[in-house]
């Protein structure tokens, strides 16, 4: 029973909201700028548009959504300072967790990717007057 821990139950059903919204707002942005005007890329206007949502909105209401910078454990400068650091290990593949772990993260890149690809072909298709490849 959540009622005694007051609103505290939400928080994390809020950030997956906002994530959601950021996302769909993105969306909406990149189909239609281009319609409106062609002098500045569409994805650069969803970009700055979900910085500002998620800086003017989201966390002036008190949505604590993570950066990347909250994921990381150490903060390195250089990568290589890392890799040939004797304490680094890579984790072992044989725990569930971590195929957990490596699939959530791995889902995410290719459904960016997809994405992004299908944008450049978009702009390349605009370019040649082309209907693929």
């Amino acid at each position: 029973s959540y009622f005694g821990k007051g609103l505290d139950w939400i928080q994390p059903w809020l950030n997956f909201g906002v994530y959601l919204g950021e996302v769909f707002i993105a969306f909406i942005v990149t189909m239609f700028v281009p319609k409106l005007t062609t002098f500045f890329p569409a994805t650069m206007m969803a970009m700055l548009v979900v910085v500002a949502i998620e800086y003017g909105l989201a966390r002036q209401f008190g949505a604590d959504t993570p950066l990347l910078g909250d994921y990381g454990g150490v903060q390195v400068q250089y990568p290589w300072t890392t890799v040939l650091d004797p304490e680094y290990v890579l984790p072992s593949l044989a725990s569930w967790e971590t195929w957990k772990i490596v699939t959530g993260y791995g889902t995410a890149l290719y459904a960016t990717q997809f994405i992004e690809t299908a944008i450049a072909l978009n702009v390349v298709n605009r370019l040649d007057e082309s209907d693929g490849p």
